[in-house]
């Protein structure tokens, strides 16, 4: 079954242009393609994320998006429109947790999003983040499941430099809490997040309860077309 994804994105058009209205922390560049392999808990290969920067004015950045498994099979693709406000680029909190969804490959699934996650233009270390919110409806035929996501307590713990397949970059790296909510069961999950500027997530971690990692994204490849 055909995966789709659909994001409702709120953003405030004012007059000033993309590169100024966006935050630093994000990729805003037209014709920028960031590749990610992602690894599940045991360092194995499990998916590749494209994200391709279409266009960027002064509303927001309109990217593309592909998934592809392990073996080079295309998962799902799609658009996302990320709204920028304030030199502040708010994103929907789905829009980074793909390792999460790709599960749901052979379900229908809607995104709404109901607060969007920001990255400001100006972080310092100690400074916490407002949290973000979606909820997700999945459709298996004879069962439809809901529940929400939630990403809360997120704080700018550090800075770092991390070395990858694409360079070695200067980030700000952020944790908090990723849970999800359902009717019959909930899970959380402790997230660390790594950005660095013109680019935004350079790595990501995502641990269970037990403190065990459960996948981990590093950024493979970046170029500009």
């Amino acid at each position: 079954m055909k995966t789709f994804i659909t994001l409702i994105v709120l953003c405030i058009i004012t007059p000033t242009l993309a590169q100024n209205n966006c935050s630093k922390y994000y990729a805003s560049k037209p014709g920028r393609k960031l590749i990610h392999k992602v690894y599940d808990k045991r360092e194995r290969h499990s998916m590749t994320t494209e994200y391709n920067v279409e266009s960027a004015n002064s509303s927001g950045i309109q990217m593309n998006f592909n998934l592809w498994d392990k073996r080079g099979e295309h998962i799902t693709g799609g658009k996302l429109e990320l709204g920028c406000d304030n030199r502040t680029t708010y994103l929907a909190p789905e829009s980074i947790m793909t390792d999460l969804l790709s599960q749901y490959e052979d379900m229908e699934y809607t995104v709404t999003t109901t607060d969007r996650l920001a990255i400001p233009n100006n972080l310092e270390i100690g400074q916490t983040l407002p949290d973000a919110s979606a909820s997700i409806s999945l459709n298996a035929q004879i069962l439809e499941i809901n529940f929400d996501i939630v990403l809360s307590n997120r704080e700018v713990v550090r800075r770092e430099q991390i070395e990858t397949p694409a360079g070695t970059f200067d980030c700000y790296v952020i944790t908090y809490n990723n849970e999800m909510r359902g009717r019959v069961a909930s899970r959380n999950y402790q997230c660390t997040d790594w950005i660095a500027e013109d680019i935004g997530m350079v790595k990501q971690e995502t641990y269970k309860e037990n403190g065990r990692l459960m996948s981990r994204s590093l950024l493979n490849e970046v170029t500009d077309y």
